[in-house]
């Protein structure tokens, strides 16, 4: 049964009751692509969690091993900050 009116979609034109069930497939399709995409966003967001606790832990261990090997070789750490110190000194001439 149409409502008697019609919608022109391309080069056809269609009757009110080819228009509602376009409608309700277009909103289906709608839906499935707004829950694909939350679900995309959902396994993205808990990957980026992921990989920065990750990288949070990398870091500190790398400062804590930076500062074991200065307690280590202390005057090897004064020698190398200052070789660092006169390279940067340089390069901003």
């Amino acid at each position: 049964m149409t409502d008697g009116t019609t919608y022109t979609q391309g080069n056809r034109t269609k009757a009110g009751g080819e228009k509602n069930a376009f409608l309700k497939d277009a909103e289906d399709k709608a839906a499935d692509m707004v829950h694909s995409v939350e679900h995309s966003a959902s396994v993205a967001l808990e990957r980026g969690k992921e990989f920065a606790e990750d990288a949070g832990t990398r870091a500190k261990a790398a400062g804590e091993m930076v500062v074991t090997r200065i307690k280590d070789y202390p005057l090897s750490a004064v020698g190398i900050a200052f070789g660092v110190g006169i390279l940067f000194a340089l390069l901003r001439k």
